[in-house]
């Protein structure tokens, strides 16, 4: 089986001291039932930022503004066949634009303090490094 590599680009949308994550299906392939940050994975010849939007979009309904890239990650799945690396940038909301409309991938949204990520116990710890590292690079 040949090997696959993915490149994801997320967001950490800030908004009054608050970051947006989405709760993902339990119809989903991959990390059923967990939190992420909204994104998805880019397709060969698209832009990062430009495939954020149209994500965030697809997903959220909503249009922040993109800031920019503040840390990356990357995942091997388990059988070791598909690496995944993600690119997280920070955004913005620039109005209380709050009208969210979920994709059928999500059933969730949350907006979460700092202090909130602690209590959350489905998601992986590279989100919640994501998440930390977001609220790090807001503060900066």
């Amino acid at each position: 089986m040949a090997n696959i590599q993915f490149i994801r680009v997320s967001a950490f949308i800030y908004y009054d001291e608050m970051a947006l994550i989405l709760k993902r299906s339990d119809t989903v392939k991959n990390i059923p039932g967990y939190y992420e940050l909204p994104g998805g994975k880019i397709r060969f010849g698209e832009k990062p930022e430009m495939t954020l939007l149209k994500k965030i979009k697809e997903k959220t309904a909503l249009s922040p503004k993109i800031i920019r890239p503040y840390s990356a990650y990357s995942h091997l799945s388990s059988d070791k066949t598909e690496q995944t690396i993600d690119i997280q940038y920070t955004a913005v909301l620039m109005s209380d634009e709050m009208d969210i409309s979920l994709s059928d991938y999500h059933v969730e949204f949350r907006w979460i303090g700092e202090d909130d990520l602690a209590k959350i116990t489905n998601i992986t710890d590279k989100t919640k490094n994501a998440i930390k590292n977001g609220f790090a690079a807001i503060s900066s």
